[in-house]
């Protein structure tokens, strides 16, 4: 009696036709009827029986094929004389699987004899049958002696092919000792010798540390998983987390099931989870979310990578938006930087400047009074200077910033904090944006308050604004701007070893913050987009600072306090 087939004639037929007339290929018709990795191959088997011997090569079969000696033979030496393969073999001689021939091949040369097969199908569902030691030890010598013959065995004494074939491993193993049925027999604790106790009770005390390490192990493992690093994640994170938590304590049962061999649900009870979830976990599919987070996560990978890390969450959120169709919420990138470990290696330092007190040669009012938001471009400047270190020596940066975009108007880098360092940042922003008649902001350093400076500001239809002394924060803007674009550059390029490379990384910093770097303020345009849309509208769009409520609320309180202070003096 034949095994069922597994595809019926009428799908080998269409799959041989639709592969030898062109339409579809080997791979894709595997793929329609699920046949696995080596699909193709037998696609093509197929059709080589086929045009070798028609649709009977296809039909199915009502009885499992035998072949005689003689014929495995004349296959074998059709190979060993003409060179032909496997898979001509098959189809010159109509046979339906080439591990067939690949079998006789092996018997060959390994100078195994081939034999007639004599089908014996009653040994297969023979009953299991009882037997003494010696009875086995007779079969057993009869299936070597027989070139290891276990069906011709099974059906001379009446038994399973089973059973031989499983006699005859113990033998090979254990020799006689290995036919003792021991079922069932296990020696009582006073019929054993000393050395048996021994045995028995040294078997007993390995199993038993044996175990033990397992034990120790597997909870050392879980427990660090559990503890982790979840209580100082975000908080909008830790769901996340504990989820991955739970799945890396599975995996982890996985793991030492396979290699230690201990059972599911020993395990899952030292670590505290049901055996039901666990197998939920095997068989579980990924949601719809969790793809879309896993296609997410190499975008922004590749984005911290590009720039080393500098943009956090808002910015990563801008960044991906302004170059996909789709738009992502950035609590959404927020939560996935947070569990894949991505973050901002951008952190501005707290620096602390002391004043230096000098007598100016003119100087003038705070006109800008911290009203640090513009109307259009070209209104509002301010101005300032840095510097930056590198191998134990410095440069200085002159930067004129506009307030309306935040856009760098004008910048150069020199290695001595003089007047020509300022005029020449004056004189590139001048030219850049001709025609513009507006209000420039900077502090008290003598580089401003020169008379010529001022009168050169005065020609040119310029209103001359200053800090007032010690208040730093008057010019606010442009001090932070300076220190987030060092902070930038130590993350974007690292760190300098001449002047040429320190300069060379600030300028391509600036080229990075204008084209390149989007900003929350002006919901995810870079300064460049601003500037552009703002110098080709009629009314330019606004973007208000918003309100800082931490610095309202010490406002607040400071002004509590004095009325405080006034009720209790006038009491």
């Amino acid at each position: 009696m034949g095994r069922k087939a597994k595809y019926t004639f009428e799908q080998k037929l269409k799959a041989v036709q639709d592969y030898l007339s062109g339409k579809k290929s080997a791979a894709e018709i595997a793929s329609e009827l699920d046949m696995g990795k080596y699909g193709g191959n037998r696609i093509r088997e197929w059709a080589s029986l086929y045009e070798a011997n028609g649709t009977e090569a296809l039909s199915p079969k009502e009885r499992n094929s035998s072949y005689s000696k003689e014929f495995k033979e004349q296959v074998v030496q059709d190979y060993v004389q003409n060179g032909l393969s496997p898979y001509e073999l098959a189809t010159k001689y109509n046979i339906p699987s080439k591990t067939v021939i690949i079998q006789w091949i092996k018997r060959y040369n390994n100078h195994i004899e081939q034999r007639d097969y004599h089908p014996h199908p009653e040994v297969y569902m023979a009953e299991r049958k009882k037997t003494t030691k010696e009875e086995r030890m007779e079969i057993v010598q009869y299936c070597i002696n027989h070139d290891r013959n276990y069906k011709e065995t099974a059906a001379k004494y009446g038994c399973s092919y089973s059973q031989v074939y499983s006699w005859v491993r113990k033998y090979d193993r254990q020799g006689t000792d290995g036919l003792n049925d021991n079922r069932g027999h296990r020696k009582a604790e006073e019929d054993l010798t000393d050395k048996e106790k021994l045995e028995r009770e040294n078997k007993r005390l390995k199993e038993e540390l044996r175990r033990k390490e397992i034990e120790v192990k597997f909870l050392k493992k879980t427990q660090r998983i559990r503890e982790g690093a979840i209580e100082n994640a975000p908080k909008i994170a830790r769901p996340a987390l504990r989820h991955r938590g739970k799945i890396q304590i599975y995996e982890s049962i996985q793991t030492t099931s396979s290699d230690e061999r201990c059972s599911i649900q020993y395990l899952c009870q030292l670590a505290g989870i049901s055996r039901a979830s666990y197998y939920k976990w095997i068989h579980r599919k990924p949601s719809r979310v969790d793809i879309e987070d896993a296609r997410i996560v190499p975008l922004i990978q590749a984005i911290a990578d590009e720039n080393n890390s500098l943009f956090g969450y808002q910015k990563m959120t801008y960044a991906l938006n302004n170059n996909s169709d789709m738009k992502y919420n950035r609590k959404r990138i927020y939560r996935i930087m947070a569990i894949n470990g991505i973050e901002s290696h951008f952190r501005i330092d707290q620096r602390h400047s002391t004043y230096r007190k000098s007598t100016p040669q003119e100087t003038k009012d705070n006109v800008l009074d911290r009203d640090f938001n513009a109307e259009a471009p070209n209104l509002k400047w301010g101005t300032d200077i840095t510097e930056l270190k590198y191998a134990g020596d410095k440069l200085y940066i002159s930067t004129i910033l506009d307030l309306y975009d935040r856009y760098p108007v004008g910048v150069v880098v020199g290695r001595r904090n003089d007047t020509k360092l300022v005029n020449d940042t004056y004189f590139m922003a001048i030219t850049l944006n001709q025609g513009a008649t507006l209000l420039l902001h900077s502090d008290r350093g003598f580089q401003y308050t020169r008379k010529g400076f001022s009168r050169m500001l005065e020609n040119d239809g310029l209103t001359q604004s200053m800090s007032r002394v010690g208040h730093c924060i008057d010019n606010g803007p442009v001090e932070s701007f300076q220190g987030f674009i060092k902070d930038m550059a130590k993350v974007l390029f690292g760190k300098a070893h001449t002047y040429e490379e320190a300069a060379e990384i600030i300028y391509r910093t600036y080229e990075y913050y204008i084209y390149r770097y989007p900003q929350k303020r002006f919901h995810g345009k870079t300064a460049y987009q601003v500037r552009q849309e703002a110098l080709a509208a009629d009314t330019p769009e606004q973007y208000p600072i918003a309100p800082n409520r931490r610095i309202e609320r010490f406002w607040e309180k400071i002004e509590k306090s004095k009325a405080k202070q006034q009720v209790q003096l006038q009491q």
